[in-house]
């Protein structure tokens, strides 16, 4: 499942990255801003079910979900008559689509967390051959679920019958030997259209304003856009939001609605921890610049008594030397 999803974050993803047993999300987020990391997914299995917290690096806020459902990328392969290949389109982030999040202020967080996961598209600039992918996250008023899917961009020509798309494409063509001439197999009744193009209508035809992937899908002529599932999926049901990363305030808490005068404890409180870990933290640097003066005058003083010592020496053997002369001279 963590493979999947760094799948759907590529290229903008670190999809190699192996996590120890003695790592802390204190590590991940020292780390994070030189990294260029913007956020976290920390998936964790309780007795519970399956939880995952988004974090926004490094200064929160935190979101927890429950993970009330999943399927991975291989899952929904399997059931695909034509499965598309998983790492395709992945050269380039996808489009990210937010629909019926509402205005409530923790939809409103959700919106905005899911939105920030993905790097902004210059739409000026963006070539059509970039948009390859989409990952949709759409939120179930009535069951309160977010539901996460990933899709494939896919271009088809319209105004073609299926033999001659087979042509195009580049498909196998069938068996000709019952066809006196190749215009019966073109005006076959059998083969007028494919069963997707039946599906196809004016809402999902285009002209397409530069060349996309896919051959015959070249500027100014007219595509059918599809979307393919690639996986995975995920319905996630929002628990907790929280400022900073898990030590601020409770925002949001689906099983516990607090009133102004516990939010307002709540927050004294917070106010008081952090005043109380400043204080803490003060008196550490104190400690350490005391220590760091201490060491450096204990380096001070021994420089002096060696130099003292030196010039004690120095002292001895010129001493040592004019008595030296002065018994010569006294024997001459």
């Amino acid at each position: 499942m963590i493979h999947n999803l760094r799948k759907v974050w590529s290229p903008n993803t670190a999809e190699s990255l192996k996590v120890k047993k003695y790592n802390k999300i204190k590590d991940f987020i020292h780390v994070s801003g030189p990294l260029g990391v913007s956020h976290l997914m920390i998936f964790k299995q309780t007795q519970l079910g399956l939880n995952v917290r988004m974090i926004r690096s490094p200064h929160g806020p935190t979101m927890t979900f429950k993970v009330k459902q999943f399927s991975i990328a291989k899952d929904i392969i399997n059931f695909q008559k034509r499965p598309e290949d998983v790492r395709s389109g992945a050269q380039s982030a996808p489009l990210v689509i937010l629909n019926n999040f509402g205005e409530e202020q923790e939809n409103q967080l959700m919106g905005a967390m899911f939105q920030n996961m993905f790097p902004s598209l210059p739409v000026k600039t963006i070539k059509l051959s970039q948009c390859a992918r989409v990952c949709l996250w759409n939120f179930d008023d009535t069951e309160e679920e977010i539901e996460m899917r990933h899709y494939r961009i896919k271009a088809s020509p319209v105004g073609i019958n299926r033999n001659i798309k087979r042509v195009v494409k580049g498909k196998k063509i069938p068996n000709l030997a019952k066809y006196k001439d190749i215009s019966e197999y073109i005006d076959d009744k059998g083969y007028i259209t494919s069963d997707s193009e039946r599906e196809d209508n004016d809402d999902n035809r285009m002209i397409l304003p530069q060349n996309y992937s896919g051959r015959h899908n070249k500027a100014s002529h007219k595509s059918a856009i599809r979307l393919k599932e690639m996986g995975p999926r995920m319905t996630l049901q929002l628990i907790k939001i929280q400022e900073g990363v898990d030590d601020g305030q409770v925002l949001y808490n689906r099983f516990h609605s607090k009133t102004e005068k516990e939010a307002n404890e709540q927050q004294k409180q917070k106010e008081g921890q952090r005043q109380l870990k400043r204080k803490r933290i003060e008196t550490q640097e104190a400690n350490v610049e005391r220590k760091k003066q201490a060491k450096k005058m204990k380096k001070v003083k021994r420089k002096e008594r060696w130099q003292a010592r030196q010039k004690q020496l120095l002292e001895q053997e010129e001493a040592g030397a004019e008595d030296s002369e002065n018994e010569k001279e006294a024997e001459n």
